[in-house]
């Protein structure tokens, strides 16, 4: 049964007449050959408000709780769709321009990010990745377990000819004895070497080809046509090599595979003897084990050293051809300065003191001092991994930030460019208004 509840003539001599049944409402409109859609909305509404009007008491609530929740509903879907679309644009419009330099992010554990890691870091912008290398036989470090005592030492003991050889002439030397049955995996544990991801493999051998492919030789001058980064050729990418065996029985290795990479002159390196630079699109770190004495000992130096950061002022003894060499660290022996970052900086960081007042940020920021005086970035590694809070990793970066670090670490690859990207714009606006002042 249908009910006509009223009928509404306009000054044109259209019709709007609108209906109101018992289960369903109809909504007639007799208008012009083209009505407009604001016609239609408002006759929907009145024939809506008829039916409320009509409606009893205990109804009545009913159907206006009911419209509520649509109208909240409708309203929260186009907010939502309002920021997916948005963000989506922006993503778009930003995509390769946003990340195509590099940034102070710093990839730690890069080979935990599966296959086609060094790819996604480089796309995103990081300006340093950092890989766990194993010395091991090709079969994986899994043989170690199962290695026979009679087949031989294995080059990570004392025993092994590499290093009879290595001590019988001092750290640094010797350099070319390769076992062709061992080399360096990458892998967080020992157990995933056994998988057989090499270093050449994951990351040596694509930096090569990607650099060949960007054509990053080197002109008569010594000056680099190319790097990895589109909007900054001349930029460096930080590989940061962790070694987690001996080190002084994986640096042949290390030596010996990075050689194709040195020889087309993709390798940063300093010439103590000249005291010179050559810039390359690559800047090599040893951390880890890496023996400290043999990366002195190179001429020129190819491989850097992650200098400790707590202790960056103090002196350390090397060896030389000529005997123990007391030297310091600075910038063309260790352009990176690392440290653990102590428990009590996450603690530190949820109090949110200000800087006067957080001894984190002032410890942080005195040794940030320390470090950048002596020509190498600080580094903090172990900031909240990826099991905990997202908002406390957060605010421990912020802390850092605070204290004027500028390599933040993480283990997520997108969550640490995001927030670094972020960073990047507040330093951009806060330059921006102090340029427009004059100062």
């Amino acid at each position: 049964m249908i009910v006509v509840d009223a009928v509404a003539s306009s000054n044109d001599g259209s019709t709007i007449m609108s209906a109101v049944g018992t289960d369903r409402t109809l909504a007639a409109l007799t208008v012009d050959d083209d009505p407009t859609l604001l016609d239609a909305v408002l006759a929907f509404l009145d024939a809506r408000w008829q039916v409320l009007v009509r409606a009893p008491r205990r109804k009545r609530h009913a159907l206006l709780r009911r419209w509520l929740l649509a109208v909240i509903g409708t309203v929260a879907a186009l907010v939502l769709a309002r920021w997916s679309i948005k963000g989506a644009l922006k993503s778009r419009r930003e995509g390769t321009a946003k990340y195509a330099a590099p940034s102070w992010a710093f990839s730690h554990n890069n080979e935990m990010q599966g296959d086609g890691a060094l790819d996604r870091a480089v796309k995103l912008g990081f300006g340093a990745v950092e890989v766990d290398v194993w010395l091991a036989p090709r079969a994986g470090l899994g043989s170690l377990a199962r290695r026979d005592v009679d087949s031989g030492p294995a080059p990570s003991t004392v025993a092994g000819p590499l290093l009879r050889d290595a001590n019988a002439h001092g750290p640094g030397f010797n350099l070319d004895v390769v076992d062709d049955g061992w080399t360096l995996f990458v892998g967080h544990t020992a157990r995933d070497a056994v998988h057989g991801r090499t270093l050449e493999d994951a990351y040596l051998d694509p930096l090569y080809r990607r650099l060949d492919l960007l054509g990053s030789q080197r002109n008569g001058t010594g000056n680099s046509i190319r790097g990895l980064f589109p909007h900054r050729p001349e930029a460096e990418l930080m590989l940061v090599l962790d070694i987690k065996t001996d080190g002084d029985a994986a640096w042949p290795y290390l030596v010996s595979l990075l050689a194709p990479l040195a020889s087309r002159g993709y390798l940063t390196t300093y010439d103590a003897r000249t005291s010179t630079w050559t810039r390359g699109p690559l800047l090599v770190v040893g951390t880890g084990s890496t023996p400290l004495s043999r990366v002195y000992a190179q001429t020129p130096r190819s491989i850097f050293f992650d200098a400790p950061l707590r202790d960056i002022a103090r002196p350390v003894v090397v060896c030389t051809p000529v005997g123990p060499e007391v030297v310091q660290f600075d910038r063309t022996l260790a352009p990176l300065a690392s440290a653990r970052l102590p428990v009590w900086f996450h603690a530190a960081a949820l109090l949110r003191l200000p800087r006067p007042f957080n001894p984190a940020i002032e410890l942080a920021a005195s040794l940030a001092h320390e470090a950048r005086a002596r020509g190498a970035e600080p580094r903090w590694y172990a900031v909240a991994r990826p099991g905990a809070l997202r908002w406390l990793r957060r605010r421990v970066w912020g802390l850092l930030d605070q204290a004027g670090v500028r390599w933040i670490g993480g283990d997520a690859l997108d969550e640490t460019r995001a927030w670094v990207g972020k960073r990047e714009i507040r330093e951009r606006v806060r330059d921006a208004k102090k340029a427009a002042r004059g100062e």
